[in-house]
């Protein structure tokens, strides 16, 4: 992406739409001059504008010189660079809300000297220079994003240095034995060998703080985007009317008539001050049309993926034998996976009660049972407690965990790959110029984090997520 940093750029910084108030934001060397072309006081005469003082004044279009229009009248302000978002010179219009006034407010700058602004560019030149570091800037856009209140509170985290905090001392320690293997190569004979205990010592030591790191962000990811909770049961147990309950809204469908539900219902909701992302799946059971296959083959694989399982059985009924293998499998993850949680709901007790939570607990191993008559409200309360105390056991504090972007894992990632090949070279006493080659590689990959000399291509990356005028 062609970011000029020699241009003075514009753009709306508020969402499109009807609204109170709309933001056009000028960035660049040309700010103040164009602010003082497109505004006037309200009282007549020109503005001596200073810094960071907000002015209600009229917005003109200058366009057609013979016949200056006012278009709006708002409130304006005028930031000089460095002490400004982007670093630069920045004026900002306060304008009256809507799509078509902060429009014509930005045709008025461009026609004055600025130009459109780029997704991301206002954040960009902010990086550039050295308000924040690459990942404060995605910080920047987690914050925008953020689903919860936990994913607002994991972004300004980030964006406070905390992230980038662990990385430097991830990347000072790494520069360190780099330091040390390049003196030994250029200056054998006149400086003391490492020993090779003491950096097999730090590389685990570092490997320990990126596997922290992993989990922190596997716990933020969740805390900020919601427990990822699937509904599954056998056809016509109660597994959309259970979803209808915790949403709050009659969107599925409920007949008494079996395999309603072919597609996935998803949506997010806060039970118990955890945000879930809530997936209704359709019934498992053996069948020959060939639409509910399809159904089901989304139901496993959003089985796969998910936290939490939310098992629908019909107490009034005995466990159809084809749901029986799913309940052994769901029972063999549990113990292999203790981030895997179960929470079996026993619907329309009312009718009577064939299958109880002993024979759950006793032949599958499911230990959180809640018996409900769903379509008379009864027992939701006792499943938002059970959900809210299942998610509140496995989740860290927001002080501990961390958020990351796709790519800021990928990063990570591949630093604690080289850090394993390190571990494995040094055990084999691999010579010092060969460690060095998984050292840069670690290091690379810890700059691609921070921003230090880092690629054009992760910077278009990165900033290209942006919206126009941030």
């Amino acid at each position: 992406m062609n970011y000029s940093p020699s241009d003075t750029i514009v753009a709306v910084a508020t969402p499109p739409g009807l609204g109170g108030v709309a933001i056009v934001r000028v960035s660049g060397p040309d700010s103040l001059p164009i602010l003082r072309k497109i505004v006037r006081r309200n009282r007549g005469g020109s503005l001596e504008w200073s810094a960071r003082h907000m002015y209600y004044v009229q917005v003109v279009d200058n366009r057609d010189s013979s016949s200056e229009q006012i278009i709006d009248r708002a409130l304006a302000v005028y930031m000089p660079g460095p002490y400004s978002y982007t670093g630069e010179d920045v004026a900002e219009i306060q304008c009256h809300g809507g799509d078509v006034l902060a429009r014509l407010i930005v045709d008025v700058c461009v026609s004055n000297g600025a130009r459109l602004a780029l997704p991301g560019e206002f954040t960009y030149r902010a990086f550039m220079a050295g308000k924040l570091d690459l990942s404060e800037a995605e910080s920047v856009l987690s914050l925008i994003e953020a689903k919860s209140k936990s994913g607002v509170v994991l972004a300004a985290n980030n964006l406070k240095g905390a992230l980038s905090a662990s990385i430097e001392k991830l990347r000072d320690g790494i520069l360190d034995i780099i330091a040390q293997y390049e003196a030994e190569i250029d200056y054998g004979d006149e400086i003391e060998t490492s020993d090779t205990s003491l950096v097999a010592g730090r590389c685990s030591e570092f490997l320990n703080e990126v596997e922290d790191l992993l989990h922190r962000a596997s716990e933020g990811r969740t805390m900020a985007e919601g427990v990822e909770t699937v509904l599954v049961g056998p056809p016509n147990a109660g597994k959309s009317t259970l979803w209808n309950a915790l949403i709050g809204q009659n969107k599925a469908l409920v007949t008494p008539y079996p395999g309603t539900t072919r597609d996935q219902l998803e949506d997010y909701v806060y039970v118990n001050n955890v945000l879930l992302h809530l997936i209704d799946t359709a019934g498992l059971h053996e069948s020959g049309d060939p639409v509910e296959r399809l159904g089901m083959e989304k139901t496993l694989e959003a089985l796969s993926e998910a936290e939490l399982c939310l098992v629908v059985l019909d107490a009034h009924s005995d466990i159809p034998s084809d749901f029986k293998l799913t309940l052994s499998e769901l029972s063999t993850r549990v113990a292999k996976d203790p981030c895997f949680r179960v929470l079996a709901i026993m619907n329309k007790c009312d009718l009577g009660v064939k299958v109880t939570p002993k024979d759950l607990t006793d032949m599958w191993g499911i230990r959180d049972v809640c018996q409900t008559s769903l379509k008379f409200g009864d027992g939701l309360e006792e499943i938002k407690s059970k959900l809210g105390a299942l998610c509140h056991s496995s989740l860290t504090s927001c002080d501990m965990a961390i958020s990351l972007s796709q790519r800021q894992r990928e990063s990570l990632q591949q630093v604690r790959a080289a850090l394993l090949r390190l571990q494995e070279g040094i055990v084999k006493a691999v010579p010092c110029d060969c460690l060095l080659l998984d050292l840069h590689d670690c290091l690379q990959a810890l700059n691609s984090l921070t921003g230090h000399d880092v690629s054009e291509d992760v910077l278009n990356r990165v900033f290209s997520k942006f919206c126009l005028g941030k």
